[in-house]
């Protein structure tokens, strides 16, 4: 949303927004994706992660396939950063994004399946 308040005239906004996730992420120029303008809050990685973790949330999947895919997607995005780090590959913003969108998409749906679960056994075993 920042790049869009900033172009909408609210740039003190759109600056709190960017000022919010800079604990959280890099946001190296090069890395972010740029809308009209101006910068997106996160990296392509964060922001595939919060995308993918909003979507897993409403996935349901067994706990077992969620930890694999967690796992897996993990290490794929360390491969990812290694190779990049390494100079086999330069920077690709849509791989990043993507992947990270994998890697949300699994703790997404892990925790809100967890949750899920938690909020079931408590209600059943209140009486």
């Amino acid at each position: 949303m920042a790049p869009v308040l900033s172009a909408g005239g609210y740039g003190l906004t759109a600056f709190g927004i960017l000022l919010f996730f800079s604990p959280v992420c890099h946001q190296d120029p090069a890395r972010l994706f740029w809308i009209f303008g101006g910068p997106v809050a996160v990296c392509a990685r964060c922001l595939g992660i919060y995308l993918g973790a909003a979507v897993g949330a409403w996935i349901p999947a067994p706990r077992r396939v969620l930890l694999a895919g967690l796992a897996l997607f993990a290490a794929l995005n360390l491969a990812d950063v290694l190779t990049e780090a390494a100079a086999w590959h330069g920077n690709w913003k849509l791989t990043r994004l993507i992947l990270g969108a994998l890697l949300g998409l699994a703790a997404g749906s892990l925790v809100a399946n967890s949750m899920k679960r938690d909020v079931f056994s408590a209600s059943v075993t209140v009486r």
